[in-house]
């Protein structure tokens, strides 16, 4: 399969804004307000996952052995967080109340979590669809 490294941008960009976006909301949420530090071992998972993407985005775009596994194996995961996220929130009015929050800061980052599944979803469907042709 030929990868253009042009056409994975939009994953690369999207997947990067998501992770540089949970830095200000924790700040926002929790820090700010209440004072209390970044609990260690979600910033571990945090880490570890970006790091899981980056090999698997790189060695997938390079056309490197396991690359195609690890992002399929990330992209995955972020669906189905994510899905799993807006289905629970939709059910308990939470999606709504996300659309309707008083501040234009928190929409921002509630956007940038809903490009981010919709984006992990696409790259999701077209790598499996190109796997098959």
């Amino acid at each position: 399969m030929t990868i253009h490294k042009k056409s994975m941008s939009v994953l690369f960009f999207a997947v990067i804004l998501n992770y540089v976006a949970q830095i200000p909301y924790y700040f926002h949420q929790y820090y700010f307000p209440h004072h209390i530090a970044p609990n260690w071992s979600g910033v571990a998972l945090l880490v570890l996952t970006l790091i899981w993407f980056l090999v698997g985005y790189f060695r997938f775009v390079d056309g490197k052995r396991y690359g195609w596994s690890l992002l399929l194996s990330f992209l995955s995961a972020q669906v189905l967080f994510y899905g799993h996220s807006l289905v629970l929130s939709f059910f308990g009015g939470g999606t709504i109340a996300q659309l309707r929050t008083h501040s234009p800061f928190l929409l921002v980052i509630f956007l940038i979590g809903d490009l981010n599944f919709l984006v992990a979803m696409y790259y999701l469907v077209w790598m499996l669809y190109k796997r098959q042709r």
